[in-house]
């Protein structure tokens, strides 16, 4: 039970921003921006973002690992940013996937 605890407030955070992803999805053009401070913002950015802490939350909860999580939140949002630049051949997801693939055996073998 103690373990579960650890990753209860990445789980509410996710859901947090799942929520604030469908209303973003349902309520703003892709086009829009979003201006906080003087500072410019696409929703593209803040629909990454927000995707990344969703993913990030419920892998960590499912996995029980933050690393994990965040190595899986950032291997989606990182697949999208380059479906964006239309780089879209199975070559580029294949290094991707090798990139975190290492990446987390580099971690796992420095312990």
């Amino acid at each position: 039970m103690r373990k579960i605890k650890n990753f209860l407030p990445a789980l509410f955070l996710s859901l947090l921003s799942l929520g604030i992803l469908i209303y973003l999805v349902f309520n703003q053009t892709p086009n829009s921006e979003f201006t906080f401070g003087g500072i410019h913002l696409g929703m593209s950015y803040i629909f990454l973002a927000l995707l990344f802490v969703f993913i990030f939350g419920i892998s960590s909860f499912v996995l029980k690992n933050f690393r994990r999580g965040a190595f899986i939140g950032a291997f989606v949002a990182l697949y999208l940013v380059l479906r964006i630049l239309n780089l879209t051949h199975v070559f580029f997801f294949l290094i991707l996937l090798a990139l975190f693939i290492s990446l987390d055996l580099f971690f796992v073998y420095n312990k």
